[in-house]
Protein backbone atom coordinates (compact mmCIF):
# COMPACT_ATOMS: atom_id res chain seq x y z
CA UNK A 1 0.00 0.00 0.00
CA UNK A 2 1.21 3.41 -1.21
CA UNK A 3 1.27 6.51 1.71
CA UNK A 4 2.49 9.70 1.44
CA UNK A 5 4.80 11.66 4.34
CA UNK A 6 7.87 12.95 5.25
CA UNK A 7 10.87 11.13 6.08
CA UNK A 8 12.03 13.57 8.63
CA UNK A 9 9.75 16.12 10.74
CA UNK A 10 11.93 19.09 12.26
CA UNK A 11 9.70 21.41 14.40
CA UNK A 12 12.06 24.60 15.59
CA UNK A 13 10.94 26.66 18.37
CA UNK A 14 7.66 24.85 19.00
CA UNK A 15 5.65 25.73 21.96
CA UNK A 16 3.95 22.37 23.67
CA UNK A 17 0.58 21.90 25.41
CA UNK A 18 0.31 19.21 27.73
CA UNK A 19 -2.50 18.77 29.99
CA UNK A 20 -5.04 17.22 31.99
CA UNK A 21 -8.58 18.27 30.91
CA UNK A 22 -11.94 18.63 33.06
CA UNK A 23 -12.66 14.71 33.35
CA UNK A 24 -8.75 14.10 34.04
CA UNK A 25 -7.60 12.87 30.47
CA UNK A 26 -4.35 13.79 29.54
CA UNK A 27 -4.00 16.12 26.22
CA UNK A 28 -1.69 16.97 23.78
CA UNK A 29 -1.88 20.03 22.33
CA UNK A 30 -6.06 19.74 23.34
CA UNK A 31 -6.27 16.50 21.79
CA UNK A 32 -6.20 13.26 24.31
CA UNK A 33 -3.34 11.33 24.34
CA UNK A 34 -5.07 8.15 24.83
CA UNK A 35 -8.14 6.63 24.03
CA UNK A 36 -11.29 5.52 26.47
CA UNK A 37 -11.11 2.07 26.20
CA UNK A 38 -7.49 1.79 25.16
CA UNK A 39 -7.78 1.57 21.43
CA UNK A 40 -6.30 3.00 18.91
CA UNK A 41 -5.46 6.73 18.69
CA UNK A 42 -5.49 8.91 16.17
CA UNK A 43 -2.78 11.37 17.76
CA UNK A 44 -0.18 8.76 18.93
CA UNK A 45 -0.37 6.66 16.14
CA UNK A 46 0.41 9.40 13.91
CA UNK A 47 3.76 10.09 16.19
CA UNK A 48 4.51 6.35 16.18
CA UNK A 49 4.35 6.15 12.51
CA UNK A 50 6.54 9.23 12.03
CA UNK A 51 10.19 7.39 10.49
CA UNK A 52 11.89 10.78 12.24
CA UNK A 53 10.67 13.34 14.05
CA UNK A 54 12.62 15.92 16.09
CA UNK A 55 11.41 19.47 18.40
CA UNK A 56 14.01 21.35 18.59
CA UNK A 57 14.62 24.94 21.28
CA UNK A 58 11.07 24.03 22.03
CA UNK A 59 9.19 24.38 25.64
CA UNK A 60 6.75 22.38 27.55
CA UNK A 61 3.58 24.36 28.87
CA UNK A 62 1.40 22.43 31.40
CA UNK A 63 -2.47 22.70 31.32
CA UNK A 64 -4.53 21.95 34.30
CA UNK A 65 -8.46 22.42 33.58
CA UNK A 66 -9.75 25.89 34.27
CA UNK A 67 -6.20 27.08 35.36
CA UNK A 68 -3.44 29.20 33.91
CA UNK A 69 -0.99 27.20 31.81
CA UNK A 70 2.41 27.23 33.23
CA UNK A 71 5.76 26.80 31.83
CA UNK A 72 7.37 23.58 32.51
CA UNK A 73 9.90 23.06 30.73
CA UNK A 74 12.61 24.95 28.45
CA UNK A 75 15.11 24.31 25.73
CA UNK A 76 13.05 21.42 25.11
CA UNK A 77 14.53 18.94 22.41
CA UNK A 78 12.78 15.80 21.53
CA UNK A 79 14.01 13.55 18.99
CA UNK A 80 11.38 10.40 17.92
CA UNK A 81 12.87 7.36 15.82
CA UNK A 82 10.58 5.01 14.59
CA UNK A 83 11.13 2.03 12.68
CA UNK A 84 9.86 -1.93 11.85
CA UNK A 85 8.62 -2.64 14.83
CA UNK A 86 10.72 -0.20 17.25
CA UNK A 87 10.80 3.15 18.74
CA UNK A 88 13.57 5.42 20.51
CA UNK A 89 12.64 8.36 22.30
CA UNK A 90 14.90 11.13 23.24
CA UNK A 91 14.28 13.96 25.47
CA UNK A 92 16.57 16.74 26.56
CA UNK A 93 15.30 19.83 28.82
CA UNK A 94 16.00 22.39 31.37
CA UNK A 95 13.38 23.14 33.89
CA UNK A 96 11.22 26.55 33.29
CA UNK A 97 12.07 26.97 37.46
CA UNK A 98 15.81 26.74 38.78
CA UNK A 99 14.47 25.55 41.87
CA UNK A 100 13.31 22.48 39.89
CA UNK A 101 16.58 20.85 39.11
CA UNK A 102 19.06 21.30 36.06
CA UNK A 103 19.09 20.35 32.39
CA UNK A 104 18.46 16.41 32.36
CA UNK A 105 17.93 14.09 29.51
CA UNK A 106 15.27 10.76 29.15
CA UNK A 107 16.45 8.04 26.60
CA UNK A 108 13.59 4.99 26.08
CA UNK A 109 14.02 2.31 23.94
CA UNK A 110 10.65 -0.10 22.24
CA UNK A 111 9.96 -2.61 20.55
CA UNK A 112 6.40 -3.96 19.90
CA UNK A 113 5.45 -7.75 18.94
CA UNK A 114 5.27 -8.65 15.41
CA UNK A 115 2.10 -8.04 13.44
CA UNK A 116 -0.11 -6.44 16.19
CA UNK A 117 -0.85 -3.25 13.48
CA UNK A 118 -0.70 -0.60 15.86
CA UNK A 119 2.47 1.05 16.65
CA UNK A 120 0.95 3.08 19.30
CA UNK A 121 -0.28 0.48 21.79
CA UNK A 122 1.49 0.71 25.21
CA UNK A 123 -0.14 -2.73 26.45
CA UNK A 124 1.66 -5.12 23.31
CA UNK A 125 5.51 -3.08 23.53
CA UNK A 126 8.34 -3.98 25.80
CA UNK A 127 11.14 -1.16 26.58
CA UNK A 128 13.56 0.19 28.44
CA UNK A 129 13.79 4.28 29.74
Amino acid sequence: VLSFGVDHLLLNGLSVDVGRDAQGRLTLAGLPIASEDRSSNPLTEWLFNQPRLHLRHGQLWWIEAGQEPEEWLKALDVEMNNGLFQHRVSLRATPAQSEMGNRFQVVGRFKEPLFTGRAADPSTGKGDV
